[in-house]
C-alpha cells in the first residue's frame, strides 16, 4: 500500500468539513502514521480546508478533492485540490502578533502561519482551473506493522 494514493471528492462546504478530516485521519491510520503526526496533519488540513470553504465562490457548487499518500514509508502527503479562484495561501504575509497582548490581537490570520509550522513542506501550484495545495510531513522512522490507534 505504500506509495498508493487514495482520493476522495467532497462538496466544498462547511457541512463536509468533518467528513474531510475523518477521511484524512482514516487514511493516516491505514498508512500507520504515528498519532502525533496525524494530529499535526489534521490541524493543518483543517486550517487549509476552512480557508478554501470560507473564501471560494460559490461554495455550494465547488468540489474539493483530497489525496493521501505515504511514500518511501517516510513522507505522508495530503494534497487538497479545489476549483476556486486562483489563490496561493503560501504567499500571504504572516503577522503572528507575538508582541501584542492576546486580548488586543485581531481575530484571524493565523491559519497559514499554523500550516507552515505544522507541516515540513507546503507547496502550492495552479493546475488549469484548480488550486493544488500539497502538505508533507517527514516521519521519523519507517512505520511498524503492529500500529493501532
Amino acid at each position: 500500500m505504500h506509495g498508493n494514493t487514495i482520493s476522495m471528492e467532497f462538496a466544498g462546504n462547511i457541512d463536509t468539513l468533518s467528513a474531510m478530516l475523518t477521511f484524512v485521519r482514516d487514511q493516516a491510520v491505514r498508512l500507520k502514521i504515528p498519532p502525533k503526526a496525524i494530529l499535526r496533519m489534521e490541524l493543518a488540513c483543517e486550517e487549509a480546508l476552512v480557508n478554501i470553504i470560507s473564501y471560494s465562490n460559490p461554495p455550494d457548487s465547488e468540489k474539493i478533492f483530497i489525496d493521501c499518500t505515504l511514500t518511501e514509508e517516510t513522507h505522508f502527503h495530503v494534497v487538497i485540490k479545489d476549483s476556486g479562484p486562483a489563490f496561493n495561501p503560501l504567499e500571504v504575509s504572516i503577522d503572528p502578533q507575538k508582541n501584542i497582548a492576546v486580548h488586543e490581537r485581531r481575530i484571524g490570520g493565523l491559519g497559514i502561519y499554523l500550516i507552515r509550522k505544522l507541516v515540513d513542506e507546503a507547496i502550492y501550484v495552479r493546475e488549469g482551473a484548480c488550486n493544488v495545495l500539497s502538505l508533507t510531513l517527514r516521519l521519523e522512522v519507517p512505520q511498524e506493522d503492529n500500529y493501532t490507534i
